[in-house]
């Protein structure tokens, strides 16, 4: 199979592969839409988890299961299930916007092992800022108590140690989160906080996810989502769900040095650290704004109320 290098496509069949982590491979599907309007038959090839999910992007002719390259393992060439037809080219999704206007601009040799996006260029050239995925039906009934429903993740995948740990927050942290009228749902799929997860009422299904696509059910039913840097984050912006992400200071990819809103996703909000290791300061911006949400939720009789210019707060 030739390597795509923006050669013409018209009639054409392109295998499109995954790269990178989960979460930026969720991102990364967006780009198979510029391929696409090129007239591609386009073959995306995911990794097993990704699998059901892709299948309801948009702009794919068919979906494979992929197996590597490892995460950040840029020198792994990845293998393939059988492919329905013979490509007359292959492209790492990450590459894609090198070669057509996809919002991005990039620093790329040839040889190198992968372009590196240095900066946005044309933001309205940035395909998807909405939803292009969709969360199919789930056998396992998920019954959610009346009221704000908002899924919570907290820590980050243990494949690379160092960045974790960077990423991720003490559940007790979210903690504010628990109140009246608000149902916290985890969608942490490993942890180890069984103890505060029942002390603070936290509702927990992930036993029963065995891939991307039970999660995005999972999110499509909730009002929001509060999340880490992960691939939750990725799959809330990526199904169009409200979704407030926590991202450390130096998380330069893909957020660049984005604060507040993202190039990425409309329903996303950016919730940067301002200094490198501390949550307080961007969490309480993030409290104080769900505060504000909680306020504008409740019934009339029970919003605050303002008694000769004093504002009051009826009893809860």
């Amino acid at each position: 199979m030739k390597e795509w290098r923006g050669e013409p496509l018209e009639g054409k069949t392109i295998l499109l592969y995954s790269e990178m982590g989960l979460g930026d491979e969720i991102l990364l599907l967006r780009f198979a839409k510029p391929v696409k309007d090129l007239g591609a038959r386009v073959i995306v090839s995911v990794r097993a988890p990704m699998f059901r999910l892709a299948h309801s992007l948009p702009f794919a002719d068919a979906v494979i299961v992929q197996y590597g390259p490892v995460l950040y393992e840029f020198g792994e060439v990845p293998r393939f299930d059988p492919l329905p037809w013979a490509p007359d080219y292959i492209c790492g999704l990450f590459a894609v916007p090198a070669f057509v206007p996809a919002g991005l601009t990039y620093t790329w040799s040839p040889g190198s092992p992968a372009p590196l996006p240095s900066g946005m260029g044309d933001l309205e050239l940035l395909p998807c800022r909405s939803a292009y995925l969709r969360a199919e039906d789930w056998s396992p009934k998920l019954q959610l108590p009346p009221g704000f429903n908002i899924g919570i993740c907290w820590a980050s995948g243990t494949y690379h140690q160092e960045f974790s740990q960077k990423k991720s927050l003490a559940l007790r942290q979210l903690a504010p989160l628990a109140r009246p009228g608000v149902n916290l749902v985890s969608l942490q799929k490993e942890y180890d906080d069984a103890e505060e997860m029942r002390s603070l009422g936290i509702i927990d299904i992930m036993s029963g996810v065995t891939d991307f696509a039970d999660t995005a059910w999972i999110v499509d039913q909730l009002d929001f989502v509060v999340t880490v840097d992960t691939s939750v984050a990725h799959l809330a912006g990526a199904l169009g769900k409200p979704v407030w992400n926590l991202v450390r200071l130096d998380a330069v990819w893909p957020w660049l040095w984005e604060t507040d809103a993202t190039c990425w996703y409309r329903s996303m909000v950016l919730y940067r650290q301002s200094t490198a290791g501390d949550w307080e300061e961007p969490t309480n911006r993030m409290f104080a704004d769900f505060n504000s949400v909680c306020v504008a939720l409740r019934p009339p009789q029970q919003q605050r109320t303002h008694v000769h210019g004093h504002p009051t707060t009826p009893p809860q």
